[in-house]
């Protein structure tokens, strides 16, 4: 676990990034993501994809035409664990009063249907559904490429940080990530990356999440190179003075990892620290 942990650490932010970063010359303001947890029955898994590109998709690609959204999609996710998220669908605007703007066009979706059609959308939709949670995060760093990128992965890493202690992390993730998430970027390894922190504290309170956005799981592979090649380099000095920072850092019971495909993904071009 602790080696597991050191190396996550040190991939630090592998999230939403493109070749366009490192053109991006600004910073182009904060980025709020709504993330909705799905535990979908097993027999309903195709259902529920199908019923978010006939509806949800709809509305996501307007808003994401318009400029609303600087980002949407579906994950499925393809490590299932004891609390049984099985799907996540998130959006991404540059503001909270965008998120309303959300809610608005939704609404507005679905009050453009008949009673008997709306009832029957919600009923079907109802009846797919095991349980479901919301989440609103706030992202301190994100780097974002355009990318149309269905089939990808998310990978993320979790953890609780002590109260604080939340400078104290950033100034990690900036001092060890920052050239090694560059170099990533522009070969082409990651699409984007980023570090975000619950803004509304409805879950988890004090967690921050890293998490990267790759084309395929080589760039997996190669995010994992990457650290072992950034630890590898330092003294056994050095990795003890770095690992007992972390530990002062973080509650290490708390950390958690995901994996998830991306069914549906799209990205503007975007970038935030």
């Amino acid at each position: 676990m602790q080696k597991k942990l050191i190396t996550s650490l040190v991939l630090g932010a592998l999230v939403l990034v493109g070749t366009a970063w490192a053109q991006e010359a600004e910073d182009d303001g904060p980025v709020y993501t709504r993330v909705a947890s799905w535990a979908v029955k097993r027999a309903q898994w195709d259902a529920f994809v199908d019923d978010y590109k006939a509806h949800d998709m709809k509305v996501m690609q307007k808003l994401f035409d318009d400029g609303v959204l600087i980002e949407f999609g579906l994950d499925g996710e393809t490590l299932h664990g004891s609390d049984g998220w099985t799907h996540y669908s998130w959006y991404s605007t540059r503001s909270m009063a965008d998120m309303a703007r959300v809610d608005e066009a939704w609404e507005s979706y679905m009050d453009s249907m008949s009673a008997s059609d709306k009832q029957k959308v919600n009923s079907n939709f109802a009846s797919m559904i095991e349980k479901h949670q919301d989440s609103l995060r706030r992202g301190d760093v994100g780097h974002f490429s355009d990318s149309n990128a269905d089939g990808s992965y998310y990978y993320s890493w979790s953890v609780k940080v002590n109260p604080g202690s939340g400078d104290d992390f950033r100034s990690y993730f900036d001092e060890y990530n920052g050239k090694t998430m560059k170099q990533l970027m522009e070969d082409g390894t990651l699409i984007a990356y980023g570090l975000s922190v619950q803004e509304i504290s409805s879950v988890a309170p004090g967690r921050r999440t890293v998490w990267a956005q790759l084309p395929d799981l080589a760039a997996y592979d190669k995010l994992m190179a990457a650290s072992r090649a950034d630890w590898g380099g330092m003294s056994d000095e050095q990795g003890r003075a770095r690992w007992a920072g972390i530990q002062e850092m973080v509650d290490l019971g708390s950390y958690r990892e995901s994996l998830s495909n991306s069914i549906v993904f799209r990205q503007r071009a975007h970038h935030n620290d």
